[in-house]
């Protein structure tokens, strides 16, 4: 082989070498978008009984400062992972979400209407005060309840407690999450929440699961059929 030949071979190795490492860039784009698209759509359905989930764009869409990226990230990501972790939730109460439910179909139970700001679409809206007891629902009507810093807001002489066995009878799980350790003294409702409370508040009622983030604590109850 001439050295005219081997300058052309080699020539030839390394436009074949650098057209395989571009192939293989091109496949990693495309795994990635797969991907991507998958989660994505994993993360619109719930159930074929219920809908699709809120998102961020959803909160933003609705125009109010109140609805940030910062609280997506703080209080709603964490109940959208949950969420996504159950197979099949079926029916879906939510206490108190006011302009964002994280489920559409849901049914929504609030002392004031705001489905007309709804980004998902709501079933019924039970117009009731969660601290008044009970409310009007039938015992186990719902798969699941989610109540998402609504907890606190309920009363400050322990109505919370009255308000865990409701749950209970109305539904087969229950999501709780409330602000953690929030230094707020002219805040009575927010001020200082931590496990203790929590645990007061349950009464004889144990979680299945627990966490505990910067701003929030979240616990999942199981009350059974």
């Amino acid at each position: 082989m001439s050295n005219e030949d081997s300058i052309n071979y080699n020539e030839i190795c390394a436009k074949i070498k650098k057209l395989e490492d571009e192939l293989d860039e091109l496949k990693n784009l495309l795994n990635e978008n797969i991907d991507n698209d998958h989660s994505e759509n994993e993360a619109a359905v719930l159930s074929e009984s219920s809908g699709r989930f809120l998102t961020l764009e959803d909160i933003l869409g609705i125009g109010e400062k109140y609805y940030d990226e910062s609280r997506w990230n703080t209080y709603y990501q964490e109940i959208i992972d949950l969420l996504e972790s159950f197979s099949d939730i079926g029916s879906v109460l939510e206490m108190g979400p006011y302009k964002a439910p994280f489920v559409e179909n849901c049914d929504v139970i609030d002392k004031v209407d705001y489905s007309e700001f709804f980004p998902l679409k709501a079933n019924e809206v039970i117009i009731h005060d969660c601290s008044v007891f009970p409310y009007p629902i039938e015992d186990k009507k719902y798969d699941l309840v989610i109540a998402s810093q609504v907890f606190e807001h309920i009363g400050y002489f322990g109505e919370q407690i009255d308000a865990f066995k409701e749950l209970a009878r109305i539904s087969k799980r229950a999501i709780i999450a409330l602000p953690y350790k929030w230094h707020r003294p002219l805040h009575r409702s927010h001020h200082m929440i931590d496990e203790n409370v929590f645990d007061a508040w349950q009464g004889d009622f144990v979680p299945v699961y627990e966490n505990i983030a910067e701003y929030t604590i979240t616990r999942i109850y199981d009350f059974g059929e």
